[in-house]
């Protein structure tokens, strides 16, 4: 990040300087990011931005995604003298987990982050 910002800077310096601004835990859900937006009021303002990704080192344009799901399941309780009259919601959780597991998305692949897969692979 810092010679891609020197490489810009040099090239055409943005009014304003540089700010580096660098932030964790982005793969879980943005924590970084959300917690600097809580606790830094200003934050300034930006003409371009640089994105760094450790990911062997090798640039991409795209990202992954990501797809969070939240399930309920429900059940029966009975006396464990007599679970057959019972629902039991964990082999419920489970059985959609195995399902879930098993899911084939329908998605246009990428060129870039196909690519970035094969290198990773070797």
């Amino acid at each position: 990040m810092i010679l891609a910002s020197i490489e810009a800077f040099n090239q055409s310096p943005p009014e304003g300087g540089i700010r580096f601004v660098f932030t964790a835990a982005e793969e879980l859900g943005c924590l970084g990011v959300q917690q600097l937006v809580k606790t830094v009021n200003n934050m300034g303002r930006a003409s371009a931005i640089i994105v760094a990704e450790p990911t062997a080192n090798l640039p991409a344009t795209g990202h992954k995604g990501a797809l969070y799901l939240n399930a309920v399941t429900t059940g029966l309780t009975a006396h464990s003298s007599m679970p057959g009259l019972g629902i039991n919601a964990i082999y419920k959780a489970a059985r959609a987990i195995v399902k879930v597991s098993d899911f084939k998305f329908d998605a246009e692949k990428i060129p870039c982050l196909v690519f970035l897969q094969l290198m990773l692979e070797k």
